[in-house]
């Protein structure tokens, strides 16, 4: 198996894209002055971005690895902690 042409100019295209908005963020649109208006949006944050920001930070590289190694050995028992995620940072996220 080897790769081609076409799967070189999709990794460039999305590593091009990747940089273009993270310059953009970073340079052009950059309207953050003080750590507070960066780390917790200035207070202004709604629940659901909250929770969306929570559960990405805890689905890591690790889980990603792992999940699929828990499933081949326990099997399908380990979808119950995507109801578990759910319920916990529905709550989580309602707790001010």
């Amino acid at each position: 198996m080897f790769l081609g042409w076409i799967d070189y100019g999709v990794l460039v295209l999305l590593l091009c894209l990747s940089t273009g908005i993270g310059l953009y963020h970073g340079c052009i649109h950059s309207k953050q002055l003080t750590t507070n208006e960066f780390l917790i949006g200035n207070g202004r944050i709604g629940i659901l971005p909250a929770a969306m920001s929570l559960l990405a930070s805890v689905t890591s590289a690790a889980t990603l690895l792992g999940a699929p190694v828990e499933i081949y050995t326990y099997g399908t028992m380990y979808l119950y902690y995507s109801e578990y995620y759910t319920i916990v940072f529905g709550l989580l996220g309602t707790i001010h």
